[in-house]
């Protein structure tokens, strides 16, 4: 019973590190994609 209790919380745990390390990749692509469109705005200024 403990046993479960440990394997479950700790796939709980690594589902958390998963979501969190997504969306850390989503914010770097977030940034890349604005420093992107703002090399594309100054480049058409430019």
């Amino acid at each position: 019973m403990t046993h479960e209790l440990f394997y479950l919380s700790r796939d709980r745990i690594l589902m958390t590190y998963e979501l969190f390390y997504l969306s850390h990749d989503q914010i770097l692509m977030t940034h890349e994609l604005f420093y992107l469109s703002h090399n594309r705005i100054l480049i058409i200024i430019g």
